[in-house]
């Protein structure tokens, strides 16, 4: 054999190798679909909530995502998206695109009458999706696996915050969020109403400014002591409004307003306060890894003392190491802020809320029953408090961790601890948060260190070349 006739042999034998290494590699990525998503946010990628809805799905779901043929980006992206669902629940989860125009009985038929809604069909259930969007898709399915509603009561006649309006200091958006994961939320006063409905889920006390009539006061405790759920949120105009009520439920809120030196990141006075560690036991901030924004809030913090027996508390949010505490006294009625360091009272990690169990009402009293049988359960009351109401107003409700913490806090009252998790993301930037010693390090850095470094590498290379 010549070498000629060898070398076309070897030739031969290394492109058929490789193209039999190529076939083998595309077989294996075939059969193991993975994906990287590489971008800061995870844009690309679903969040941790779309993720356990579609898993925890009881029933299959088919997507009919409603967009003209001739719109190849929205379709494109519509594909992409559904399919990230598909993936991740493909036995629970299908979907279609379909033209309108080509499927007109399929759109009259669920009533679509433009592009780009999704219609999402369970068995004889539907739901619809306005936009091909991960929160609006999330959202249907929630809907869609959960038609129960759940009633949200804002008590009213003391001064706390509206829900309704576009005032930046309304609750509004936080009404929107609660309606977007099945909640309705309605107005209640307790003078007129004389009781909290039958129906209500939660019992929402959005930052008092005035004292409860002791008529509501005994009309709110006879409601949690039947297992009732609360949240409640202060301002620093609360004072002892609410003391009649926490200190029953082992919790107190100290008259003090909280600063933060990484206020300054906003240009504004250290009047935010931006909450950094979370109580990694608790279903509500259990994995929540976002940073929360409050402003003029007030320390939350479990009071020992006054524990009830049975009950459990956990402080569930804690600002970072720079923030300090001052007495309310000294902000309010004030047009500015002057922090003396005589009148603070604590520093470095303060409580902004607590949460906790209840057992509710008396103990049943004992009865004659056979050897063995279990105890009736007793129906268990939670309350979550936090030291600020701005968190979830229309201002700061979507602004970094917010609505998660929320919305958590809402679902775990509710026992809908399926859906605490973290929510899809926000393409919007995302401020970094840096304290006033640390922007003094990136300037010293930036406009001393490094130009010095560079000046002392110049003087170095001209005096070698010289010498």
């Amino acid at each position: 054999m010549t070498a000629k006739t060898r070398f076309a042999i070897s030739t031969i034998l290394s492109v058929l190798l490789a193209l039999g290494i190529f076939l083998v590699v595309l077989m294996i990525s075939r059969q193991n679909n993975h994906k990287w998503d590489l971008t800061r946010n995870q844009r690309f990628s679903l969040s941790q909530q779309s993720l356990d809805v579609v898993r925890d799905l009881k029933e299959p779901v088919e997507a009919l995502a409603f967009l003209a043929e001739t719109d190849d980006a929205s379709r494109q992206a519509a594909n992409e998206l559904l399919g990230n669902y598909k993936s991740a629940a493909p036995e629970k989860f299908t979907f279609q695109l379909v033209d309108p125009r080509k499927s007109p009985l399929l759109a009259r038929k669920h009533d679509v009458r433009m592009p780009g809604q999704v219609i999402l069909v369970s068995g004889s259930q539907t739901q619809r999706s306005t936009a091909v969007a991960e929160e609006e898709l999330t959202n249907a399915l929630l809907r869609l696996s959960d038609q129960a509603e759940k009633k949200v009561y804002f008590l009213s006649g003391h001064g706390e915050r509206a829900i309704e309006g576009s005032d930046p200091e309304a609750l509004a958006r936080f009404q929107g969020g609660l309606a977007a994961e099945g909640f309705k939320g309605s107005v209640l006063n307790l003078l007129q109403a004389k009781q909290v409905p039958a129906d209500a889920s939660v019992v929402v006390l959005a930052g008092p400014t005035r004292q409860m009539l002791p008529a509501e006061q005994q009309t709110l405790k006879a409601w949690l002591q039947n297992g009732g759920r609360l949240l409640a949120t202060l301002e620093l105009e609360t004072g002892d409004h609410l003391d009649w009520l926490l200190k029953d439920y082992g919790i107190k809120s100290p008259a003090e307003a909280i600063l933060d030196e990484q206020a300054q990141m906003f240009g504004t006075e250290p009047v935010y306060a931006v909450a950094l560690a979370y109580a990694a036991d608790h279903p509500i901030t259990r994995n929540f890894g976002l940073n929360t924004l409050f402003r003029l809030a007030r320390p939350v913090e479990v009071n020992p003392e006054a524990t009830p027996q049975g009950a459990s508390l956990l402080p569930l949010a804690h600002t970072g190491p720079y923030a300090f505490s001052v007495p309310a006294a000294d902000l309010l009625g004030k047009e500015r802020v002057e922090i003396r360091s005589d009148r603070v009272v604590r520093k470095g990690s303060i409580p902004l809320a607590v949460a906790g169990t209840f057992p509710a009402g008396p103990a049943p009293a004992a009865s004659p029953s056979p050897q063995g049988a279990a105890e009736p359960s007793r129906p268990e009351a939670r309350i979550v408090v936090v030291g600020d109401t701005d968190f979830v107003s229309n201002e700061l409700f979507e602004v970094l961790g917010n609505k998660d913490l929320a919305m958590n806090m809402l679902n775990w009252l509710t026992e809908s601890e399926n859906r605490i998790t973290i929510r899809p993301k926000d393409e919007g930037t995302q401020p970094l948060l840096l304290s006033q010693t640390q922007t003094s390090q990136i300037k010293v850095l930036l406009i001393l260190a490094i130009p010095l470094a560079v000046m002392l590498t110049g003087f170095l290379m001209a005096f070698r070349r010289r010498g």
